[in-house]
């Protein structure tokens, strides 16, 4: 009987310590991401990529203007053989300290919210249950990443394109 409560008083202090620690650690790492604040000065600009898709040639581009506080418009176009595509208005708002990424095609309109931020890296996830429910920014060196992922026709799809600054 002795041995018994021995171990259930082992097991109760182990449990007791596992979750202090953890809640030690949850707060610090909550503290520590909300201590900085992260612009996203570093995606303005005209960001072309080529890619080889189903065959062809097709570039795609992305055009950011910041305009005041964290506040960007931009566009998003394709070129095909040379042909630009109607481009997509598109604008990126910072709204009680989380970026909001908007953007209509006809009638139905898109809205991401962040997930994710650094210095060079921005992950938004869509609203909605909507292809693709995943965008992804990251600056590396000169190339802005730009990634899209999600599941579609219960198919996980992603592409990423890698742009060079135009301007």
């Amino acid at each position: 009987m002795f041995n018994k409560l021995i171990v259930l008083f082992i097991l109760v202090l182990a449990y007791s310590c596992q979750n202090e620690s953890t809640t030690n650690g949850t707060s610090q790492v909550n503290e520590g991401a909300n201590s900085k604040e992260y612009t996203l000065d570093w995606i303005e600009g005209d960001w072309l990529d080529s890619n080889t898709m189903a065959f062809r040639k097709v570039s795609y581009g992305e055009s950011w203007v910041k305009q005041k506080g964290n506040i960007f418009n931009g566009d998003q176009y394709y070129i095909t053989r040379g042909i630009k595509g109607e481009p997509n208005n598109v604008s990126m708002v910072k709204t009680d300290g989380l970026y909001y990424f908007t953007y209509s095609i006809g009638e139905e309109q898109h809205t991401f919210v962040q997930d994710s931020i650094n210095d060079l890296y921005l992950r938004l996830n869509h609203l909605q249950d909507k292809f693709p429910t995943t965008l992804i920014y990251t600056l590396r060196n000169d190339t802005l990443l730009m990634t899209r992922e999600g599941f579609a026709s219960g198919i996980f799809r992603s592409v990423t394109f890698k742009a060079k600054k135009t301007n």
